[in-house]
C-alpha cells in the first residue's frame, strides 16, 4: 500500500475515533452541568426544610404573625424549587414526587396546628391536650419525612454527578491515549519505515553509482519509494546494456 494512502486511512480512522470520544465528552459535560444545577436546587430545598422546622418551633413558642408570614414565604419558595427540578429518570421522578407530597402534608399539618393554637383556651396548657399532641406529632413526622426525602434526592444527584465526572475522566484519558497512539503509529509505520526504505535506497544508489550495474535494489513493499527503487534498477539495467 502506498504511504500516502496508508496515511490517509489511518488519519481517517483515528479522526473518527477521536470525534466519537470528543462528542461523548461534550455530551457528558452537558449532562454534568445539568445535574449540578439540579444539585443546587435540591440543596435549596434541604435548607428550606430546615427553615420550616425552625419556624414551626418558633411559632409554637411565640405564636407571632411574623413566623406565619415567613413560613408561607419559605413554603412557596420550596414549591418553586420543586417545580424547577427536571427529573431525567423514573427513580429521580419518584423522589421529586415524594418531596412534593411531603410538602403538601407538612403544610396541611402545620395549618391544623396553627388553627388549634389560635382557638385553644388560654387558661389551659395546650401541651397536655391530646388534640395538640396529635397535631404536633403529625407536624414533626411530616418535617422528618420531608427532610429525609430531600436528603435522598440530594444524595442521588450527588451520586449521579460523581458517576458522570468519573465517566468524563475516563473519556479524557481515552482521548489522550488515542492521540498518543496515533502519533506513535504514525512514527512507527510511516516515518520509521520510510526512513529505513530511503536508507536502503541510498545504499543501493551508491553501489550502482560506484559502477556495480549488476546490483539490484530490493523492494519489499509497493509504495512510492519502491517505484523509485524499480526505476533505479531499470536505469542500471539500461546502462549495463548500453555499456555492453
Amino acid at each position: 500500500m502506498r504511504s500516502r494512502n496508508q496515511f490517509i486511512i489511518s488519519t481517517a480512522v483515528f479522526g473518527l475515533v477521536i470525534l466519537i470520544i470528543a462528542s461523548s465528552v461534550i455530551v457528558t459535560n452537558q449532562q454534568l452541568a445539568q445535574i449540578e444545577k439540579q444539585q443546587q436546587i435540591s440543596g435549596n430545598i434541604e435548607s428550606g426544610s430546615d427553615k420550616l422546622n425552625t419556624l414551626s418551633s418558633q411559632y409554637f413558642l411565640y405564636q407571632q404573625t411574623q413566623q406565619l408570614t415567613l413560613w408561607n414565604s419559605n413554603s412557596a419558595s420550596i414549591l418553586g424549587n420543586i417545580s424547577n427540578l427536571s427529573p431525567n429518570n423514573f427513580e429521580q421522578k419518584t423522589l421529586v414526587n415524594n418531596i412534593s407530597d411531603d410538602l403538601a402534608r407538612l403544610n396541611s399539618s402545620f395549618i391544623n396546628l396553627v388553627s388549634f393554637l389560635e382557638t385553644a383556651p388560654r387558661d389551659v396548657s395546650v401541651r397536655v391536650l391530646p388534640e395538640f399532641q396529635n397535631d404536633w406529632n403529625l407536624t414533626v413526622t411530616a418535617h422528618q419525612t420531608f427532610g429525609l426525602d430531600a436528603f435522598k434526592l440530594s444524595d442521588y444527584l450527588r451520586t449521579q454527578a460523581d458517576q458522570l465526572r468519573q465517566t468524563n475522566l475516563v473519556l479524557v484519558i481515552a482521548l489522550s491515549g488515542v492521540f498518543g497512539a496515533f502519533f506513535l503509529l504514525s512514527y512507527l509505520i510511516t516515518y520509521r519505515r520510510t526512513l529505513k526504505t530511503i536508507s536502503d535506497l541510498q545504499k543501493g544508489i551508491k553501489i550502482i553509482g560506484s559502477g556495480n550495474l549488476d546490483y539490484s535494489i530490493q523492494t519489499k513493499k509497493e509504495d512510492e519509494i519502491a517505484e523509485l527503487s524499480k526505476a533505479f534498477n531499470q536505469m542500471a539495467t539500461d546502462l549495463k546494456t548500453v555499456t555492453a
